[in-house]
């Protein structure tokens, strides 16, 4: 529903990167840099950035920025970065379903101690999102404009993660990861994923994922207290078409305290993003509060999280919101797979104890590459459209979003 406080949006803006590197010969040692730079040639109006009209999560504005500057060590048995690096883990993403990556500053190292298993460290100081052109000490969900949470602006010391990875053969694949947002939450993140029968004809698969995560420090944006299970059953039905079943659930967690109102009780307290009511009063000052939800300071409202259920516009860690997820995917290419459509339908239940909230989204994803796709990442032009429309009961109550993308990779 558009209204004063909610108005369509929109937004046009072109971007480039160039990148430069140099291997020193007969070394490991090896340097690299990436500008990354975006003109809207004034189509978003004079002031773009504050303009309620204008979508900036593209951002509407101009952007320039040393997107990467590091120095690189990589042998067979060790690859560590430090400096100004492109996001690769599940909960420190790239996030660059719009025009500019997620970049990180710190360093990302990965052993391999034996046949198949390595083990990952990374510390990163500052983050420079998908719309900032400076790295900081931001997060999406302790910063305005970009994440525009209710919570007081607070810098953090930054992430680190400790990671281990298990692959002994193309069939199965697990990790455990361990990541810090200090002065936000600790998470433990476990996924695999496992080939039961390689050689059928509908190539299934199955995958499973668990969250664990509580708050730590000085706890910016209140208590956490998250478990996540998800599992996504898969496989090939015919040629050039695949899809996937997935679910993840996370119970609500409920706490009861004494305070002068219900908005002092909730304060405590990591509370969904705009879905059902959280809070009730049981009487004589005391409240119940129901809460839950997954606390992830770098991809909170860019729905791009590694969770099986999330879609285009939203997810449950977009919403911050325990509860139960489903989704269904299709994927078709045509023969040359010059053509791929990706085609799903979730549902997500965001009730508690106290009210009931339900949401569905339905997408489309399509995308024409000019050139016949090889095994090497894809060189040339490609187009890419991609549609959601999602339902909920509170305003905005049928949400429609539409992305256009013209890109050319060198």
């Amino acid at each position: 529903m558009q209204s004063p406080a909610n108005p369509n949006r929109q937004a046009e803006n072109n971007g480039a990167a160039l990148h430069a590197g140099y291997a020193f010969a007969d070394t490991p040692f090896s340097l690299g840099a990436t500008y990354f730079g975006s003109y809207a040639f004034g189509l978003n109006g004079s002031n773009p950035q504050y303009n309620p009209h204008v979508d900036n999560s593209l951002p509407g504005f101009s952007e320039s920025t040393m997107l990467e500057a590091y120095a690189k060590y990589a042998t067979a048995g060790v690859l560590a970065t430090l400096g100004n690096q492109i996001g690769y883990k599940p909960w420190l993403p790239a996030s660059d379903s719009r025009l500019k990556p997620a970049a990180y500053q710190g360093l990302d190292a990965n052993i391999k101690i034996a046949p198949g298993l390595s083990l990952g460290f990374s510390r990163f100081v500052r983050w420079e999102g998908r719309d900032q052109s400076i790295f900081d000490q931001s997060t999406l969900l302790t910063s305005h404009p970009a994440g525009n949470p209710p919570y007081p602006i607070h810098d953090t010391p930054g992430s680190s993660l400790v990671d281990l990875n298990y692959n002994p053969n193309a069939l199965l694949s697990a990790s455990v990861e361990n990541y810090t947002f200090y002065d936000l939450a600790n998470m433990i993140y476990a996924y695999g994923t496992y080939y039961p029968m390689p050689d059928a004809r509908y190539d299934p698969f199955v995958m499973m994922e668990y969250v664990r995560e509580r708050q730590i420090g000085a706890a910016y944006v209140g208590t956490i207290d998250n478990n996540t299970i998800g599992f996504k059953v898969g496989g090939t039905l015919a040629k050039n078409v695949t899809a996937y079943v997935a679910m993840d659930s996370s119970p609500a967690v409920y706490s009861d305290v004494q305070a002068m109102s219900a908005s002092a009780a909730a304060s405590g307290f990591l509370l969904p993003a705009g879905a059902a009511a959280n809070v009730l009063g049981l009487g004589g000052g005391k409240y119940r509060v129901a809460y839950g939800g997954i606390a992830s300071p770098y991809t909170f409202n860019l729905a791009s999280d590694p969770l099986f259920t999330s879609s285009i516009s939203q997810g449950m860690a977009d919403r911050i919101s325990a509860g139960t997820a489903v989704k269904i995917s299709v994927t078709i290419l045509n023969e040359s797979k010059q053509i791929r459509g990706i085609f799903s339908q979730a549902y997500y239940d965001y009730g508690n104890a106290f009210a009931s909230y339900k949401v569905a989204e339905t997408d489309m994803d399509m995308t024409y590459y000019f050139r016949k796709p090889g095994i090497a990442p894809y060189r040339g032009v490609f187009v890419r459209e991609r549609v959601a429309d999602r339902t909920q009961p509170l305003p905005p109550y049928d949400f429609k979003y539409i992305r256009s993308q013209i890109e050319y990779d060198l």
